[in-house]
């Protein structure tokens, strides 16, 4: 069973917004619907065995629904890539460079504050006898991220998908301040190839431990690259315009139901994940591009836009309480208890730290201890057609 992942600490979707893209305003829609849709699916995953040994009727009906729920984290990443180089390229165009120290320290202050209280309360459970003992490299791979490649306990587990994410930021910055935008459509075209021929060499061959197989990141991070594939082809207007005629809810639809036929025919893991990382940025850019539509409407709904915005927090919380053998927690590790305590957890830790660290973290990255500029070489240099420099130099920076 996979664990899912992060919004995996995804940036908030306001973010500023080009004039090209959208003069009235900094919210791009439908993204927190994404990502509810991302930690439902993730939460049905990991509930699964439980539903099924539950045995009531309600738990068998959601575990029939679920049975084939494990592509959250496919979700998650498809959503931080595109919004994370949605965010580097827009604060390219508008300074000409990317500040790569406020973005880390940013990073920071959205990612840590949440795991160092999950982790703190684990390590107290555990003293405190109510939870087994965690070892210290199991800690120490959650908090330098490469849990992906650690051994470890069910609780932490989940952070595999973290780490893959944080170790694409850690060259995604760079990555894109000195390439153009053609270069880095590019790359990332050739490393998603070489990412899927990884996979398959590997889930083939046996060299690695099946245990771990499928969280390295070596044979996960095209899903990300679809994203930043997505990000940078909506970032050119003349392909955006292109595309918005193109992605109509007819392909929309289409495209749904043609992941679904694959999925059912291919059932080995370098084959679904292959398939879903394809088909994300489709699904992704039409709502995107076409908030209007029903399937917009529908992501844009108060509850899945709640849901999304306490998602990172969400998926932090869920492992403590879905856990699929004996129960130290008792009844808030059975169900239905299992399946509310997450969304009590996640919205006490939205409100109560995540949203004051962010804001913390911005306010921080805006002083100038946080400014590392560097600026993009002339020669690689992603020049704005005419008509976007005139746009560009006319607006403020937000």
């Amino acid at each position: 069973m996979e664990s899912g992942t992060s919004t995996h600490g995804i940036e908030s979707s306001r973010i500023e917004r080009p004039s090209t893209v959208n003069s009235g305003g900094s919210y791009i829609p439908t993204l927190d619907g994404w990502r509810a849709i991302a930690i439902c699916l993730v939460i049905g995953t990991h509930s699964c065995t439980m539903l099924m040994n539950n045995g009531s009727r309600p738990a068998r009906w959601l575990a029939a629904l679920f049975g084939h729920a494990g592509y959250g984290v496919d979700v998650f990443f498809a959503l931080s890539g595109y919004l994370i180089c949605t965010l580097l390229l827009r604060e390219k165009q508008r300074t000409e460079t990317i500040n790569i120290a406020r973005f880390y320290t940013r990073r920071a202050f959205r990612i840590l504050p949440p795991i160092f209280l999950f982790l703190v309360s684990l390590v107290l459970l555990a003293r405190l006898a109510i939870l087994p003992r965690f070892a210290p490299h199991e800690l120490l791979a959650v908090l330098f991220f490469f849990r992906n490649y650690a051994s470890g306990s069910w609780y932490t587990a989940h952070f595999w998908s973290l780490a893959v994410e944080e170790q694409f930021y850690a060259v995604i910055p760079l990555f894109l301040l000195l390439t153009n935008r053609q270069w880095a459509m590019r790359c990332a075209a050739l490393l998603i190839a070489l990412c899927v021929c990884i996979r398959w060499i590997e889930f083939s061959s046996g060299m690695v431990s099946s245990s771990i197989l499928q969280f390295r990141t070596e044979n996960r991070f095209d899903g990300l690259l679809w994203g930043c594939l997505l990000a940078l082809a909506l970032h050119d207007p003349a392909t955006r315009a292109w595309l918005r005629e193109r992605l109509t809810l007819r392909i929309f639809i289409g495209t749904i139901l043609a992941a679904v036929i694959l999925l059912t025919v291919f059932s080995s893991q370098p084959a679904r994940r292959t398939i879903v990382a394809m088909v994300m940025p489709v699904l992704i850019g039409h709502t995107v591009l076409h908030a209007d539509d029903w399937a917009g409407l529908l992501l844009e709904l108060p509850l899945l836009r709640w849901i999304g915005r306490i998602s990172y927090s969400l998926y932090i919380w869920q492992m403590v309480f879905l856990v699929e053998g004996s129960r130290p927690l008792g009844l808030l590790q059975a169900f239905p208890l299992n399946l509310i305590a997450p969304f009590v957890c996640a919205a006490l830790s939205y409100y109560l730290l995540e949203t004051p660290m962010v804001k913390l973290g911005h306010r921080v990255a805006g002083s100038p201890g946080a400014r590392l500029l560097i600026r993009t070489p002339h020669a690689l240099d992603n020049r704005l057609p005419e008509p976007m420099q005139r746009t560009h130099s006319a607006s403020s920076p937000i």
